[in-house]
């Protein structure tokens, strides 16, 4: 080898080094929340150089209004801060002057993900949304969906424990033997912003509550014929679906259910006393 393309790879391994130390790519996604709105799906693809960021975000995947747009911004071992400043592109048909650019700060959490707050703005500067954001490595909430994913079918599998898995629409009789009845829910796996409400004989007993790996206790005093359950999926968390695992206690029995239901869909429990 001579010494010209000695020193000729050499400076390209100088120059590819240097590169790779100032400059690296980072892929995050995760939800914007907005009041009493679904959550909408993000992704941001961007180069870190020395804390200066540079790339694109992803906004609502997967819908009709999907919408690729330009980004800029800073990230530093505490913080996150970008601003959205053109569609790239979309598959909204609206004009562009109805396009809510995002602009968000959000502090680190963990190694790997960030919470903070947002707003939207339109072109002439007009505030459109606001809300709150919390954002991961993408790997790593694929890591995460994939972990819940395996526990639901252990949970699934396990004939031992006679769980009843109810879908969106099912219906599931009971023969009930207690005056009371008592219901518990859970998120059993990773809380992910999951909200029930539960309708009993008409009467709504829980509106739009959240599911946590703490369990909610409910009791009701049963009428004498059939009794009623109602429970609805008031959203979709950020993992797909809302899944909820149930316990009744009726006296010695439990009856063991995992609800998976849709947005807006619900399950009925028909309990006969």
């Amino acid at each position: 080898m001579t010494t010209f393309i000695k020193r000729l790879l050499s400076a390209w391994f100088f120059i590819l080094s240097h590169y790779i130390m100032l400059g690296q790519s980072f892929d995050y996604m995760g939800f914007l929340f907005i009041e009493n709105a679904r959550p909408i799906s993000y992704r941001i693809i961007f180069d870190n150089d020395n804390g200066v960021l540079n790339g694109y975000s992803i906004t609502g995947i997967g819908t009709n209004f999907e919408t690729k747009s330009e980004i800029s911004g800073s990230i530093s071992k505490k913080k996150l801060e970008l601003k959205e400043f053109q569609v790239i592109s979309t598959l909204s048909e609206e004009p562009i002057s109805n396009f809510c650019f995002v602009e968000l700060e959000a502090n680190r959490k963990s190694k790997k993900t960030f919470e903070g707050s947002f707003k939207g703005y339109y072109l002439n500067g007009e505030m459109c949304a606001s809300g709150t954001i919390i954002i991961s490595e993408k790997a790593k909430l694929e890591k995460q969906i994939a972990k819940v994913q395996k526990i639901q079918e252990i949970i699934t599998k396990r004939n031992d424990n006679h769980l009843t898995v109810l879908k969106s629409g099912d219906e599931h009789s009971i023969e009930w033997t207690n005056k009371k009845f008592k219901m518990q829910m859970w998120d059993s796996a990773i809380e992910d912003n999951d909200r029930m409400s539960v309708i009993i004989n008409g009467e709504k007993i829980l509106s739009n509550h959240p599911m946590q790996n703490k369990k909610k206790s409910i009791t009701y005093k049963l009428l004498e014929g059939e009794n009623t359950v109602q429970i609805i999926a008031e959203n979709e968390g950020e993992i797909v679906n809302n899944t909820t695992r149930i316990e009744l206690i009726d006296k010695d029995n439990k009856h063991a259910i995992l609800s998976e239901l849709q947005v807006g869909k619900k399950i009925t429990l028909k309990l006969i006393h």
